[in-house]
């Protein structure tokens, strides 16, 4: 076990920023995307209770002062972890929040022309998390963009998705870039102290949770710089890649680019996920329905994401919140 005092950002001694206040870190925890995520935790009944603010505020003042034993999870046909305990999610999107206004001014100024993952820069410019309340609708922005690009611009597309990409992030490389930012001292040991009591559980990375969207774009910025240097057309969501190309060739080379630079940060292509789309007789985006879409929404089955959904609103929180541990409960596991 591993204990830690709260970090100073998010303690009620100290002033916080006039945008993320626990009242916004609360609106983050339960932000539809993220609730997804993590929706089939034992805790997730403790993210709607009235106290949630002031457990923020307060993270040292409820229940155990150590990390609990991070958890497992089933999605997307992959394992990955999440925090044990609705204290540890607490503690990590508090400690996230605290370089939320950092983040913006270290991404570059056409950051949302090629990364298409919530939040958008022009989204934390206005302190919000995400336009829309599903992952879905940023995915279909991206599939527009990708059969415009295609259609006309270029003849050729490479879908290409980096191989474990939570569990690929170098945790210590991440703590130097958030120092980098200038970050609060408290806040930085606070990162460190969590990061290593889930590697010491053999969860290595990031946890699957909204916050850790946010660390992602930090840690991928050098990827990122070093396609645009070697002038490769691409855009992305999170760590799926659309690399453009007018031949074969030039995107055989644009994909020795992208490995090199993943190569950079300790990570790899998925090369049982990378294929090459040519341009066809009509854009695949331009129906407003697809089937690729539907897929994508209920790969984890169709009730889970509706009761996930369900609680964002007061009348169905509490069927949701009956329901959801005994429908998505076995998908989730101690680590």
């Amino acid at each position: 076990m591993v204990t830690y005092q709260p970090p100073k950002s998010v303690d009620s001694s100290a002033p916080t920023s006039a945008a993320w206040n626990p009242a916004q870190v609360a609106k983050v925890l339960r932000h539809p995307i993220h609730v997804r995520l993590y929706s089939a935790a034992p805790y997730l009944a403790d993210l709607y209770r009235s106290d949630l603010e002031w457990r923020i505020q307060h993270p040292s003042q409820f229940g155990s002062t150590a990390f609990s034993r991070p958890l497992l999870i089933r999605k997307f046909r992959k394992n990955y972890f999440i925090p044990g305990s609705s204290q540890d999610l607490i503690y990590h999107a508090s400690c996230v929040a605290a370089f939320h206004e950092q983040v913006p001014g270290c991404l570059p100024e056409d950051q949302d022309v090629f990364d298409y993952c919530p939040p958008l820069r022009s989204e934390m410019r206005q302190n919000l998390c995400g336009d829309f309340s599903v992952m879905l609708a940023y995915w279909r922005r991206l599939n527009a963009e990708t059969s415009r690009r295609l259609q006309q611009d270029f003849t050729h597309v490479l879908h290409a998705d980096i191989s474990d990409c939570f569990a690929s992030v170098d945790t210590e490389v991440l703590d130097d870039l958030l120092s980098e930012l200038g970050g609060n001292c408290d806040v930085l040991r606070g990162f460190q102290a969590i990061h290593q009591h889930w590697a010491q559980a053999d969860c290595q990375g990031l946890p699957l949770t909204g916050s850790s969207h946010l660390l992602l774009k930090i840690y991928l910025k050098k990827v990122d710089a070093q396609l645009k240097a070697a002038g490769v057309p691409f855009i992305r969501l999170q760590d799926d890649f659309r690399l453009f190309g007018r031949s074969k060739r030039e995107l055989a080379s644009h994909r020795e680019e992208l490995q090199k630079a993943l190569l950079s940060r300790g990570m790899r292509l998925n090369t049982t996920k990378t294929r090459m789309v040519s341009r066809g007789p009509r854009p695949s985006g331009a129906s407003p329905f697809s089937w690729a879409d539907l897929r994508r929404t209920f790969s984890q089955g169709i009730l889970c994401p509706l009761l996930s959904d369900g609680l964002s609103f007061r009348l169905f929180r509490p069927v949701s919140l009956r329901l959801l541990p005994l429908f998505c409960g076995h998908t989730c596991w101690s680590a």
